[in-house]
């Protein structure tokens, strides 16, 4: 049986009866709003917001920060304290900016989870040297992984360098390519030389206290096919030192700071080929960072 609906300007009471809508003392009010800076409480009184405060879980801010933005706070809160080195009696000098030794003793890894194989090398690069925003390194990681076909090339990283420094036009970046593979008397190099060979050059060329970026090329025999990997260059009280930032907390210490670059890059199970130094020519005096929100081209 289908219930009985009151007719208009009636309602129901608790005992089913048809009442006029006013009685019992209920008015048919709108229920008024609070002005714009209060609330109501529970008691339904309209009170100034605390704005120190959130009120609703779907409002609360979140202050946590990740462990590599209070990385990037501790090492970099200042980026105009980085800076090229120059000299103004060469007209080529090695790209180098300096460094505090803890900012590699403590880096975090800007893959959060382990990824089999992160093409991300050149943002880890960049960012352990204070080279790139926290925000951007994070979002330029997460893409290149997912979405790379490869990393970031020499050319890219080169015109990277000469934005974020705001170089002149007559202020050449450039990546140079050297062989390795085969010794002057046209025989293979073994680990050994090769390590000598490198060690040698950066030496040479790196100034104490400063850091730069290297690609090695190389033919891992698995696969056959030649890929690079970047990584950093330091000289730490006359020592040339590598550190690999992709291996931070993936690796043996030993391969991610060692004075060896087949530490790095497995002479074992890897052929290396190549490796690429960054220069800047006319170069005269030091330059300081300007902008690290730069973007970044790669091949997707």
């Amino acid at each position: 049986m289908k219930r009985p609906r009151c007719p208009n300007g009636y309602r129901k009471n608790k005992i089913g009866e048809c009442v006029k809508k006013n009685d019992g003392g209920i008015q048919p009010t709108k229920r008024k709003r609070c002005i714009n800076g209060t609330r109501k409480n529970k008691l339904g009184e309209c009170i100034p917001i605390d704005k120190n405060k959130t009120t609703t879980r779907r409002f609360r801010i979140n202050t946590r920060r990740s462990s590599r933005t209070m990385y990037a706070n501790e090492y970099f809160a200042n980026s105009e304290n980085i800076h090229l080195f120059s000299d103004p009696d060469k007209e080529v000098v090695l790209f180098q900016v300096n460094y505090n030794i803890d900012q590699f003793l403590n880096y975090k890894n800007l893959n959060k989870n382990r990824i089999k194989q992160p093409i991300n090398c050149l943002f880890q690069s960049l960012f352990s040297l204070g080279l790139r925003n926290v925000k951007m390194s994070k979002h330029d990681s997460v893409n290149v992984n997912r979405h790379g076909k490869e990393g970031v090339s020499t050319l890219e990283t080169a015109k990277y360098i000469h934005n974020a420094f705001d170089l002149t036009p007559q202020e050449v970046v450039d990546y140079k390519s050297v062989d390795i593979r085969y010794n002057k008397d046209g025989n293979p190099n073994t680990s050994k030389s090769i390590d000598k060979k490198i060690e040698k050059f950066f030496n040479k060329n790196l100034e104490n206290g400063y850091a730069t970026i290297i690609f090695i090329k190389y033919i891992p025999q698995s696969l056959n096919t030649p890929l690079t990997h970047a990584f950093i260059v330091y000289k730490y009280e006359d020592e040339i030192y590598f550190f690999d930032p992709s291996s931070k907390g993936v690796r043996s210490q030993n391969n991610v700071y060692t004075k060896r670059i087949t530490d790095v890059i497995d002479a074992n199970v890897n052929i290396i080929t190549h490796y690429f130094y960054c220069r800047i020519r006319n170069l005269k005096t030091p330059k300081p960072l300007i902008n690290n929100y730069c973007p970044i081209t790669y091949q997707d």
